[in-house]
This record gives structure tokens, C-alpha cells and sequence, in this order.
């Protein structure tokens, strides 16, 4: 259970990253780290045999935490020196979750790039405007995986396990509906579409809805003469992400069916989406700024709902945290989630405009992870090992 309902002495439901209590109260839920049992019981006991002979004679010594090395990619520390190795770790995968790599959480992870580099002589890639279609019917296979397996590239299988947002049960309920309807209730289901797309934005705090065909580049004037960079600050980042999701799939569906009155009604809100996702990331960024100044989430003021600590980056920076990597793999689901949702909402966008008029404004790309393994690991302790 976690820590907040142990003490409240309230039944927990043990849902990662925080239980639906926690959720319901707005309160921050962490849980204490836990030993990791070996899941074969007969190798168990062969290495604490072997573990016992071996060290018969001699007192190991317990590996402290380290600091955590500034990498690209999340590494491990592939020493077995059993010499220097706790008694106890013989229980435990070969791994050291102390080499664990923060950098997607530094500020400047958040950047965003626009173009080519014209002094770049490398290989460039370019697309025709044949290709473009086959980007639309990716993500719509994307979508339609998440429909059939609760996951896909752009929605990880824990990101919401034991809660999913409200407008993200409207989202995959319409999608759903959409992907079922036939010629005589699919005019009824883009009604129904076209409905909670609106109540979906009129709910959220209004938007500064921008014209895509100016320069979206924050930095040309500076980040100050930049309004629409600046996230709604009422809204954490999970919410942030939660809203942009479920206006993507609106915007997929109508920006691509043969319906006009739906795709006219997706053109009017083609500025929100770019707005909301532009917040969102800056949300992140701004997480990942002050996150190091809440270290300790009873110093932080208190937010409405009763939490203390609304920045979701924090717990991860402590390095006593590092002794988990379920800590540090809860908030890499987040943060890569925001950054695919980004780079595809603003794509997405940008090919509609493309294939209508034959040019679209560049809104940046921003790093993600594309190694093979990461984001469909189940288990924390899998993805560390990758």
C-alpha cells in the first residue's frame, strides 16, 4: 500500500503511479521501495547457497548510492564484482539502478529544433507528397492498436492502469464508436464526436487559438513575447496531457474523414490543439525546472484538493529514490508521453495542411527515445535493463 493510506489506515488499491484515493483526494502517493523477489525460487536458492559458501570467511561491504550519470539513454552497471556485492543482492537482478540516467529530465531536453541545419552536409531525408498519406494511416493503426490492446506508441500501458481521465474515457469510447459505425449511424457518431470535442474545450480554461501560419518559434523574440509558450498554470502536466490526447484523436478522426462538415469543424480547432500542446510541453519543462527547488513535498504550498506537491518530477531527483527504478521509470512514462503526443498532434497537423495547400509551418521537433524495448517494457526493473 502506499504510504498516504498506511497512515490514514484506509484500504489502498496499489495502483501505480498513484491509487485511485490519492487521485480522488489530490493528495501526492508515493510507496516505499520494495525488495524485488527472484522469480525462479530454485535459482534463489542456488545463489544463496553459492552466496553463503563464498562468503564464508569474509564480511562484504554494502554498495551506497551513487549520484546518477548524465547519459543519453538509461544505462546499467553491468559489474558483478561479487566482492564489493551485499549478501542480500543475490536476491536481486544483476542490476544497478543507480547508473540510471536523468537527462530526460533536464530543462534543456525540452528544447525544441526547428528544420535542418543548412551547414549539416549529412544525409537529409525528404518526403514526397505521396508519402504523407502513409503517415495518417500509421497513426491511425496506432489508435486502432490502442482500441484492441489498451496500448500503442502514443498511449503507454501504464500511463493510466487504475485510472484513466475523463476525457480520455470519451476519447476511446468515440473512437470505438467511430471505428464501429456503419453508413447509417455514422452521421449520429460524428455528431456525437463533434460534441464532446466542444465540451472537451469549453470545459479547460480558454485557449489562445493561433494562426499556424505564423512562426511558432519561441525563441525569435524570446520566451516572454511568446504567449501561447506559456502553460495554463492551474494545470498540472498530467492533465495538460490528458486534454491534448483526447483532442488529437477528435482531430484525427474529423481531419481525415470524408465527412466536410467535420473536417471544417476540425479546421476550427486545429489552434487549440497546437496551443494545448504547445503548453503541455512547456508544463514539462517548467516541472523539470522547479523540480529540484520541491525536493521536499512538505515545504511546497498547498495545491486545491488537499496535495502538497503538484510537480510529478520531483520524488525522482531525491536520490534515495534511486533505489528504485519504479520512480524513476513512472516519471519517464510521463515525460516520453509528453513528447510523443507533442511531436504527433503538431505533425499530424502540419500533414492536413500540407496535403490541403501544399505547405505547412514548422512547430519544432523536441527529443524522444526511439530505442527499441523502452517503451513497451512491462516492469520497471525491464526497462532499467534495456
Amino acid at each position: 500500500a502506499c504510504v498516504q493510506c498506511t497512515r490514514s489506515k484506509r484500504k489502498c488499491d496499489k495502483t501505480a503511479p498513484q491509487c485511485k484515493r490519492c487521485v480522488e483526494r489530490g493528495d501526492s502517493c508515493d510507496y516505499q521501495p520494495l525488495a524485488h523477489i527472484h522469480r525462479n525460487a530454485a535459482a534463489l536458492e542456488d545463489n544463496s547457497k553459492a552466496r553463503a559458501e563464498s562468503d564464508s570467511n569474509e564480511e562484504s561491504p554494502v554498495n551506497l548510492p551513487s549520484e546518477a550519470t548524465a547519459e543519453a539513454q538509461p544505462s546499467i552497471s553491468t559489474s558483478t564484482n561479487t566482492s564489493t556485492i551485499d549478501p542480500l543482492a543475490s536476491t536481486l537482478p544483476p542490476l544497478n539502478f543507480n547508473h540510471l540516467s536523468l537527462s530526460f529530465l533536464h530543462p534543456d531536453s525540452w528544447r525544441r529544433s526547428y528544420g535542418l541545419d543548412p551547414l549539416d552536409e549529412g544525409p537529409q531525408s525528404r518526403i514526397s507528397e505521396e508519402d504523407l498519406p502513409l503517415y495518417i494511416s500509421h497513426l491511425k493503426r496506432w489508435m486502432q492498436t490502442w482500441l484492441s490492446e489498451g496500448h500503442c506508441p502514443m498511449m503507454h500501458r501504464h500511463l493510466y492502469r487504475g485510472h484513466m481521465p475523463e476525457c480520455i474515457q470519451d476519447a476511446f469510447t468515440a473512437l470505438a464508436a467511430y471505428n464501429g459505425a456503419t453508413t447509417h449511424t455514422k452521421c449520429s457518431v460524428l455528431r456525437i464526436i463533434r460534441d464532446r470535442a466542444d465540451r472537451l474545450i469549453s470545459s479547460q480554461p480558454a485557449p489562445i487559438n493561433l494562426d499556424l501560419t505564423s512562426d511558432p518559434n519561441p525563441d525569435a523574440n524570446g520566451p516572454e513575447s511568446s504567449a501561447f509558450s506559456a502553460p495554463c498554470v492551474i494545470l498540472d502536466t498530467p492533465t495538460h496531457l490528458a486534454r491534448t490526447q483526447a483532442l488529437f484523436v477528435y482531430q484525427l478522426i474529423r481531419l481525415f474523414d470524408a465527412d466536410i462538415r467535420s473536417r471544417a469543424q476540425a479546421e476550427e480547432q486545429m489552434g487549440t490543439l497546437h496551443t494545448w500542446a504547445t503548453q503541455m510541453l512547456e508544463s514539462a519543462r517548467l516541472d523539470c525546472v522547479t523540480a529540484e527547488y520541491l525536493m521536499n513535498a512538505s515545504d511546497s504550498p498547498n495545491i486545491p484538493g488537499g496535495g502538497t506537491n503538484p510537480n510529478n518530477f520531483t520524488l525522482v531527483l531525491n536520490t534515495a529514490a534511486m533505489t528504485d527504478p519504479s520512480l524513476t521509470w513512472q516519471a519517464w512514462i510521463l515525460a516520453e508521453s509528453v513528447r510523443r503526443v507533442f511531436l504527433m498532434a503538431e505533425y499530424m497537423q502540419s500533414v492536413y495542411l500540407t496535403i490541403k495547400r501544399g505547405w505547412s509551418v514548422c512547430s519544432g521537433g523536441v527529443a524522444f527515445t526511439p530505442k527499441a524495448g523502452l517503451w513497451d517494457a512491462q516492469e520497471a526493473w525491464a526497462w532499467a535493463n534495456k
